[in-house]
């Protein structure tokens, strides 16, 4: 959290300057941090706009991926649609980490898109290609 601070997230702060935290949904201890009542849009920016700056990180806007690759029981990679112009590609990468979102649907009232279904655990797999 910290370091996305540095990167630019407005955290919202304590008057006395110390990070906030509040209960997030079911929770009944404060313990998430929170920049105002945007948090991830905020964290998003911050991440996004740094990625910027870095020419090695490749970022595979508005892609959707499908499937992971996997060789010797291990993911090399994965499937992608390109959301733009309907191609899919396979991806290969020496590490692949897998950032599912939230399964805020689980319940029957969210505020959560619909799309939050938490399941990415459920990915088919594929086998590698080279």
């Amino acid at each position: 959290m910290i370091q996305i601070e540095h990167w630019g997230c407005p955290w919202s702060r304590d008057p006395d300057g110390r990070v906030s935290v509040r209960a997030f949904g079911g929770m009944t201890v404060n313990r998430t941090l929170y920049a105002a009542d945007k948090t991830g849009f905020h964290m998003l920016h911050a991440l996004f706009q740094t990625s910027l700056k870095y020419d090695r990180i490749v970022r595979y806007d508005e892609w959707f991926a499908t499937s992971l690759l996997v060789e010797d029981g291990k993911v090399s990679g994965m499937v992608a649609l390109n959301v733009q112009d309907g191609t899919v590609r396979a991806i290969t990468a020496k590490a692949v980490i897998i950032c599912s979102g939230g399964g805020g649907r689980v319940f029957p009232f969210t505020t959560n898109a619909a799309i939050k279904t938490g399941d990415a655990w459920r990915w088919p797999t594929a086998p590698a290609r080279r």
